[in-house]
């Protein structure tokens, strides 16, 4: 990976390596305000099958979400216990382009400071109702901000060194 050096890995030859032994960077079209934005995805097959992959995970924990909410439970230990199924555990935010300002927005799905049937209600209306091609760019524009996040952490922990090519 260009920019990052992790140590531990042997990079003497990297360069001779068959591309079938090596993940091919996919891009999908963004969400910007240039239309030429893409987002870096890791695909094998450079399509969106990651994406949808991710898509299709964040729909079950939808299901989950929404069968807690509406199970009622008589013992209110149970329910005291349950509170935290009701929140969204995995997706906990959705990244998109704010339509103002044209900056990447996070969207808190998991906040606290809201009901679990507000927090449904928000992601719903930030995602899960939304076209699949717009579900499509904002997974792949949080995967990417969540990527890059990920990298700046192990940077800042000294897991790896940057070469002051991170974006």
């Amino acid at each position: 990976m260009t920019g990052v050096t992790v140590p531990g890995i042997n990079y003497y030859g990297i360069e001779s390596m068959p591309k079938s032994s090596l993940p091919e960077l996919g891009l999908h079209q963004g969400e910007a305000a240039d239309s030429d934005a893409a987002h870096i995805i890791f695909d094998w097959n450079k399509t969106n099958a990651q994406i949808d992959q991710m898509i299709e995970y964040a729909e079950c924990e939808l299901a989950s979400v929404e069968r807690e909410i509406n199970r009622k439970s008589k013992f209110p230990i149970i329910e005291y216990f349950n509170e935290n199924r009701k929140r969204f555990g995995g997706l906990t935010e959705i990244v998109k382009i704010n339509e103002k300002t044209k900056e990447p927005e996070v969207v808190l799905l998991n906040d606290y400071d809201l009901t679990p049937e507000e927090c449904l209600a928000l992601a719903k209306r930030e995602f899960f109702d939304l076209p699949i091609a717009e579900q499509r760019k904002r997974m792949a524009l949080t995967l990417e901000t969540g990527f890059w996040e990920n990298i700046r952490t192990l940077e800042h922990a000294g897991v790896i060194v940057a070469d002051g090519k991170l974006k």
